[in-house]
C-alpha cells in the first residue's frame, strides 16, 4: 500500500468528505468524524469510510486516491 499523505472520510449519511487535521472534524451532518492522533494515524468515528490521497497528487499533480480497508494501521475507529 502506498505510503498517503493525506487523509479524508467520507461520511456514508450526507455524502460529505472532510479532509482531516489535528483537530476534530465532523461531517455536514455530524455523524462521522475524525482527527490525527500522529502523522500517518487518525482516529474516526460514525458510519464513514476512509480514503488517503498519495503526496504525489499535491507534488506532482498527479498520483494516486484509493481506499484505507479496514483493520488498517492506519486508522482506529471509535
Amino acid at each position: 500500500m502506498l505510503d498517503c499523505g493525506m487523509k479524508f472520510i467520507h461520511c456514508h449519511g450526507c455524502g460529505d468528505n472532510v479532509a482531516m487535521s489535528v483537530h476534530w472534524r465532523a461531517c455536514h451532518c455530524g455523524r462521522s468524524g475524525g482527527q490525527y492522533v500522529d502523522q500517518r494515524t487518525v482516529t474516526i468515528r460514525g458510519d464513514c469510510g476512509v480514503f488517503g490521497v498519495d503526496n504525489h497528487v499535491f507534488m506532482f499533480g498527479r498520483g494516486a486516491a484509493f481506499a484505507i480497508t479496514e483493520p488498517s494501521e492506519w486508522v482506529v475507529r471509535r
